[in-house]
């Protein structure tokens, strides 16, 4: 399901920002920071859950675990996008590819914070089961 998560998310990401991975060199680059930051993001969630006691229900090791890291993740969320915002602005009057690869990186984030939350840890949940 991890890998699912990250696929999605960059085609989530690509149909959200209306961009294609044409020829332009710097968009290449947005799937692997995706992939990165989602699997950095789930290894942490995962090592969470698995730090929890073995004899609770499986809900509540989850929940424990999202509750430990969620703000961290949320709060790394919104320190990206800042940077990528500012990169947007900053850079992008330079460098309209600049631009498309800030936008489309922003809305990879995005996609991939919401697919974690929801169908990833979902299905982590039952997969525990």
């Amino acid at each position: 399901s991890a890998v699912v998560t990250v696929l999605v998310a960059i085609c989530m990401s690509l149909g959200l920002s209306g961009l294609s991975l044409n020829i332009n060199t710097k968009v290449y680059f947005v799937p692997y920071l995706v992939a990165f930051l989602s699997l950095e993001n789930i290894l942490i969630v995962t090592r969470s859950v698995i730090e929890t006691p073995a004899h609770l229900d499986v809900k509540i090791r989850v929940a424990q675990g999202l509750e430990k890291e969620g703000f961290n993740m949320t709060k790394k969320l919104f320190c990206e996008i800042t940077i990528l915002t500012a990169g947007f602005v900053v850079v992008g009057f330079m460098d309209p590819l600049a631009q498309e690869f800030c936008m489309l990186a922003v809305m990879g984030l995005l996609a991939d914070f919401f697919l974690q939350i929801f169908f990833y840890y979902a299905t982590y949940e039952a997969d525990l089961f």
